[in-house]
């Protein structure tokens, strides 16, 4: 089984040979030194695209994952600020959310 790194790699090779502009977004933190660096806030999205001048978010899930309460409750926060957001466990879940727009 693809692991979830596998599965967004594909992915984003996806959108780039389509000639969406699409970025990784890393959440948590990491410690550098003696220091914390702050990514993304918990629960956000793995992946970004803008297609069609819309932002869509992609949470990438190995078949059979389910979201967390917070990536949930992230996806409820940026869908209400008009944001698109879908859960896509391979090439084919993002193929049928970008014709779906």
């Amino acid at each position: 089984m693809k692991s979830e790194t596998q599965i967004s790699t594909e992915i984003a090779d996806y959108l780039t040979k389509r000639g969406i502009f699409n970025l990784r977004l890393n959440a948590g933190r990491v410690k550098k030194g003696g220091s914390w660096i702050y990514l993304m806030p918990e629960g956000t999205p793995d992946r970004l695209c803008i297609v069609n001048k819309q932002a869509v978010f992609l949470e990438v899930k190995k078949p059979g994952e389910k979201a967390t309460a917070k990536q949930l409750a992230m996806h409820d926060e940026i869908r209400s600020s008009g944001g698109i957001v879908a859960i896509v466990e391979s090439v084919e879940d993002t193929a049928k959310v970008l014709r779906g727009l």
